[in-house]
């Protein structure tokens, strides 16, 4: 099988879908990649891809600024024309813009996955974990799956090598030894100001890391991060390293190899420090969700501010980032006994803030073991993540229960977590008005069904009112309520994937989608009233 897969993304995301590549190239299919110019330059080190296609976004971003639109179009279709000629059997869009749908939907394929543009020029999102992908993104905080894990997934891979790739060359990596001692590396730059610690907490961090361990801090990023450094040069009171700007990704790639840790904002450093091995701590800041996009490996340490809104909406700009002014250097400090001696953490010092260690579950999922305890979204997490997960397989729309056992396992494993079960009270009480109106959808749904086959069209227009009437409610409940958002937008979103503009297969799907909300519900109230008997 041939497939490409689209990614207009940047190298940190492009890292990520490393995977996913892996499981197809492993089983002899050939994949291609469209990537933004630049970013994409990271996956040739893997030997994974067969061909690299870029696509120069600035370019035509310019283009469209200056209204030349010929030149935007001509642009565009000089790489479709490309694409065209490789024949695809499958084409996988990871990016959530319209620009990459519409460029999707012109490649020729036999089977699309992701976000294409559909029959009357909307969206349409192919595949139920693209559908769960999108609407997390929609519902931060309440996503408990891991970027890589959820690529594979739309890949319909269920295992993973749980790695990332990238190889490092040998010849970087004498350069390196040759160089450079007893050293760890810091990245003080992020995509955002807000995803950025400040300079001065890196520098007071570095100066205790030095005094205690006698490392040497090794500066690394791009050259427009210069500035970064510039800035706080004056209060360095230790030996460092300054390679910003002077590295290419093989070099970035040897360099954290060889560290002792890396010490980064959320970043593409961070994923490329994942794919070598080095151990990492992250501070995730503003809209930096670790339980998305945390370093995909093992024993990897996240400090985020244990504060309401974080994290961000990626749609808000925060004018007053307080995220940044929870985190300091002791908590940095506090780690180096784990990640340098293998000796346990003094939790009892990390107030005010949330500390994560990445691990893989029994489903082999990327999660992150939370070590402070306070982290109140975690029920919510894991009754969504089993509640969507086991109506994924779901094909046979007629058949709704899931067996016993399986709510013991998912209620076992909530408990098990030792969260406070006392909000999946109000829960119930709310997922029981889903229930309700779930039931409410199916009789319409029903009922339009009987009225068509009758062909009593005026009878079925008022139906369908009432079945658009029914929609908002639903989708608006999960407005005011967040904690059932991820229900509420996957059933939103299922309901405006119907890409036909047939009467009777769209009063079919109509059925379908209620039954999969009723289903999701109703095993949501099945886990709940285990847990509440239990607890």
């Amino acid at each position: 099988m041939k497939v490409l897969i689209v990614n207009l993304t940047r190298m940190g995301d492009i890292l990520q879908t490393t995977p996913l590549i892996y499981n197809y190239k492993s089983r002899g299919d050939i994949v291609d990649y469209l990537a933004v110019k630049g970013f994409g330059k990271v996956l040739k080190s893997t030997g994974l891809i067969n061909e690299l296609f870029e696509i120069s976004v600035a370019e035509e971003i310019k283009a469209l600024i200056l209204k030349d639109y010929n030149r935007t179009f001509f642009s565009i279709k000089e790489k479709i024309e490309v694409l065209n000629n490789q024949v695809y059997d499958l084409v996988i869009n990871l990016t959530h813009t319209d620009e990459s749908r519409s460029i999707t939907s012109f490649i020729k394929a036999k089977e699309y996955r992701g976000i294409v543009t559909g029959v009357d020029g909307g969206k349409v999102i192919i595949h139920p974990w693209e559908i769960y992908f999108y609407v997390s993104n929609l519902n931060r905080g309440l996503n408990k799956i891991n970027l890589v894990d959820i690529y594979n997934r739309i890949g319909n891979f269920e295992s993973t090598p749980k790695r990332l790739f990238y190889n490092v060359d040998d010849k970087d990596i004498d350069s390196v030894k040759s160089k450079f001692k007893n050293f760890y590396t810091i990245q003080l730059g992020a995509s955002v100001d807000n995803k950025r610690w400040r300079g001065e907490n890196f520098i007071e961090t570095a100066s205790k890391i030095y005094r205690k361990y006698k490392l040497i801090p090794a500066f690394v990023g791009v050259e427009s991060e210069r500035p970064l450094l510039e800035t706080i040069i004056s209060r360095i009171d230790f030996p460092y390293y300054d390679l910003i700007g002077k590295t290419s990704i093989g070099e970035l790639a040897a360099i954290l190899k060889l560290s002792k840790f890396l010490l980064t904002n959320d970043t593409g450093t961070m994923h490329i420090g994942a794919a070598v091995g080095v151990k990492i701590i992250c501070i995730a800041l503003a809209t930096a969700y670790s339980h998305e996009t945390s370093p995909y490996s093992e024993g990897n340490f996240i400090i985020e501010a244990d504060i309401e809104c974080t994290p961000c909406s990626s749609k808000i700009v925060c004018t007053n980032p307080v995220c940044k002014n929870y985190i300091n250097s002791d908590h940095i400090l506090g780690l180096l006994p784990s990640i340098l001696e293998g000796k346990e953490i003094d939790i009892s010092k990390y107030d005010k803030v949330k500390l994560f260690k990445t691990e893989f579950d029994q489903y082999n999922n990327l999660t992150l073991k939370e070590l402070t305890n306070r982290d109140e979204n975690k029920i919510y997490r894991e009754l969504f993540y089993h509640i969507v997960v086991n109506s994924f397989g779901f094909k046979n729309y007629s058949s709704l229960s899931v067996s016993e056992n399986k709510v013991v396992e998912i209620a076992n494993l909530i408990i098990k977590s030792k969260v406070d079960t006392i909000p999946l009270k109000d829960l119930k009480r709310n997922m029981l008005y889903l229930k309700e109106k779930a039931l409410i959808g199916l009789k319409l749904s029903e009922t339009m069904e009987d009225l068509f086959k009758k062909e009593r069209y005026d009878d079925l227009v008022k139906a369908a009112k009432e079945i658009e009437e029914l929609d908002s409610n639903i989708v608006n409940f999960g407005f005011s309520h967040i904690k059932l958002r991820i229900i509420t937008f996957m059933f939103q979103i299922e309901k405006e994937n119907m890409d036909s503009n047939d009467t009777g297969v769209i009063i079919n799907y109509t059925l379908k989608i209620y039954l999969l909300l009723l289903k999701r519900v109703s095993l949501g109230l099945d886990i709940i009233d285990y847990c509440l008997k239990q607890s």
